[in-house]
């Protein structure tokens, strides 16, 4: 059953349609032949609608207005994905369902061919960073005992711990915002993934940490075309990326 938040008039949204849509008519981006394919895309997005909550108290609970209205894309494995796009416009809201942070109905969203909530066995397939570690983090731990001996013996997590400049004796709630969001990259990237779910991963960083990362993705996960980043981040970044799928996000569909 499906709660009724996820719920979306969208005949009374019918001017927010996506350019091209006609009553009756699916978009153009449904048209997507799944028949006779020998394995599922990276990533499957049809028709998705997604409203937040309202206020806080029974009189001010109307539904908001539509974040998101019949979006549809879809990339292969191996893309390097980059979703730009005005403040606003449902980027983080668009990763975060991605990254199954967010619950939507079955068939709206899939990742490797799998429902991106409800199947929690993509929590070994897929990364998602974009829930950033505040100020008042509760844990006083090391960079060291975060991570963890065996991982910290990698050569994958050695060469992070170098790109993004950190020291492994930092206590987490004892470091910058700036040095707290590297901590927390290291944990997230430490382990490879097929797919990694990035969400303003730049914030925060100095100019040096910032171009170390990208390049990391770039060869790392990019260059090897076996992992598929997808980022949300500033139009200044496009070309940091290199040969990126850059996608101009309006909270409709992916131009």
């Amino acid at each position: 059953m499906v709660h009724d938040r996820f719920k979306v008039d969208t005949e009374a949204q019918t001017s927010k349609r996506p350019a091209g849509y006609e009553a009756g008519e699916q978009p153009a981006a449904m048209d997507v032949d799944m028949e006779g394919r020998t394995e599922a895309p990276a990533l499957l997005v049809k028709e998705l609608n997604y409203c937040y909550g309202g206020g806080a108290t029974v009189h001010t609970r109307a539904m908001s207005e539509p974040k998101l209205i019949d979006v549809n894309c879809m990339f292969e494995k191996g893309s390097r994905v980059l979703v730009a796009g005005a403040n606003g416009a449902g980027k983080s809201t668009l990763l975060s369902i991605v990254g199954g942070k967010k619950m939507i109905p079955s068939g709206q969203c899939k990742v490797f061919g799998k429902e991106c909530f409800n199947d929690t066995t993509l929590n070994s397939q897929r990364m998602y960073c974009g829930d950033w570690w505040r100020t008042n983090f509760f844990f006083n731990l090391s960079v060291s005992e975060l991570v963890g001996v065996e991982r910290l013996g990698t050569p994958r997590v050695q060469l992070l711990i170098d790109v993004l400049q950190i020291n492994l004796s930092w206590r987490i709630n004892a470091i910058s915002d700036g040095q707290r969001r590297r901590v927390q990259l290291l944990e997230c990237l430490a382990e490879e993934k097929q797919m990694y779910v990035l969400d303003e991963i730049t914030t925060d960083l100095d100019l040096y940490a910032r171009e170390g990362l990208l390049e990391f993705l770039k060869k790392r996960d990019g260059g090897e075309r076996s992992h598929n980043p997808l980022c949300n981040s500033h139009l200044r970044l496009l070309s940091g990326l290199g040969n990126t799928r850059s996608v101009l996000f309006e909270g409709k569909d992916m131009h």
